[in-house]
């Protein structure tokens, strides 16, 4: 059965003003009449297990907190995402059991990138978000996206400055080295055992945080693109400024795109100071 794009109908308060035609109210004032809207069906879902969280909610902490004790009775050993099974399971427990149909379609509604995971943090932080509303009073305990590890990204960083330009490059040969299916992604122990190559002694606990920000999806992989990204970071002001000028000399047609062979026409190897001269006589 196709459990996405169905819809439920499921009745919706909503106030529609009396036209001066018909009675109003004792009071004078318009009636309300509850009318039945049709509402995709993952949103009536999550109605309902937003209800329930909030039946056993703790006024003094957000449903953020509220799931998360929830949650660890699924999650036992804190791998930080959660299986269709563990998210059935879960519903069970917060006293919200749903059909096998009802569950798989609310944890696609939650699931990053097609992922047969749910990462716990961004599920905490969104039912947290969507329960405090406009009240400043509440502060949710968990956030969307996780901050990135940056004490350890700095500590790779520092090295791989002290070893020379040419470093990342190696990083990135390493990388390819140990990606066999070329998929350009990595497990877990693919991972420690490149950056233990390319000289990094880092903490388990350190090289966990690091792993579990770059697994977007929980699958226990990482695109080693993106990690390669975060290491080189953005581009300075000024670096930003000289390509932007670069760009504007190449694009002659103002186009806002340069074809390679206009590219090769301005490109002289020989120019570069690492090629030595003696290669082109």
């Amino acid at each position: 059965m196709d459990v996405i794009g169905r819809t439920l109908n499921i009745p919706v308060e909503i106030y529609v003003p009396s036209d001066d035609d018909k009675p109003k109210g004792k009071s004078g004032v318009a009636e309300e009449k509850k009318e039945v809207q049709e509402v995709p069906a993952d949103e009536a879902l999550e109605a309902v297990l937003h209800e329930k969280l909030r039946q056993r909610n703790n006024p003094k902490e957000d449903k953020g907190k509220t799931l998360r004790r929830y949650v660890k009775y699924v999650d036992v050993k804190d791998t930080g995402a959660i299986t269709l099974q563990q998210f059935s399971d879960l519903l069970v427990h917060i006293g919200c059991p749903l059909n096998p149909d009802d569950a798989q379609l609310l944890f696609l509604r939650y699931a990053d990138h097609g992922s047969k995971k749910i990462c716990v943090d961004r599920l905490c932080n969104y039912f947290a978000l969507k329960g405090a509303g406009n009240n400043p009073n509440v502060k949710p305990s968990f956030k969307l996206e996780p901050d990135p590890p940056k004490q350890v990204l700095m500590k790779i960083r520092r090295l791989l400055k002290e070893k020379g330009d040419n470093e990342v490059r190696e990083l990135v040969r390493l990388f390819k080295k140990a990606d066999a299916s070329g998929n350009k992604k990595l497990d877990r122990h693919e991972f420690a055992w490149i950056l233990k190559e390319n000289g990094h002694r880092l903490l388990p606990l350190e090289l966990e945080k690091l792993f579990k920000y770059f697994d977007r999806n929980n699958d226990d992989e990482i695109s080693y693109d993106e990690f390669v990204q975060a290491i080189r970071g953005e581009m300075g002001a000024r670096r930003m400024k000289a390509v932007e000028e670069m760009f504007k000399f190449l694009d002659v047609t103002g186009a806002g795109k340069i074809p390679l062979q206009d590219l090769l026409n301005y490109y002289r190897v020989e120019s570069h100071p690492k090629v030595p001269f003696t290669m082109f006589i």
